[in-house]
């Protein structure tokens, strides 16, 4: 018998299975290291998002990201587009792309400042508008 070790009369096959901990090991650290440093390769405008109880939005690779800051100013990206949004989102060559838009307002920001924005973003062709919040803590 090949591979079959004989003991007393009985014969017993040896392990042939792959030991999976060291992978299972390897894949929850790298976890851990991706979930620390998501955050930190988050770049833009620093803003308090308000809280909800939606589920979270995945973003695409390069989003196309829409910021108003609780002083009122406005950011495409991280331009500044408060004086001219209409200008700003004219030359943005993403939007002519149809890639959707991310849009980041303070919860402290003037909402009729934000709808004027997202009345802008929809009038320069945009039909994919997202507002992006913080979930609730606590809640999934």
């Amino acid at each position: 018998m090949a591979g079959a070790i004989k003991r007393g009369g009985r014969s017993r096959r040896g392990m042939v299975e792959i030991n999976m901990t060291p992978l299972v090991d390897v894949m929850l650290v790298l976890l851990v290291v991706f979930m620390v440093a998501a955050p930190l390769l988050a770049t833009g405008v620093p803003l308090q998002l308000p809280q909800s109880r939606a589920a979270a939005t995945p973003i695409d690779n390069k989003p196309l990201v829409l910021s108003i800051t609780v002083e009122g100013k406005v950011f495409l990206g991280e331009t500044d587009v408060t004086a001219d949004l209409r200008k700003g989102l004219a030359a943005e060559p993403r939007i002519a792309q149809g890639l959707p838009l991310y849009v980041r307002a303070d919860r402290d920001a003037r909402y009729g400042l934000v709808a004027r924005a997202i009345a802008e973003v929809r009038g320069a062709g945009v039909t994919a508008v997202t507002l992006l919040v913080e979930p609730e803590a606590g809640k999934p």
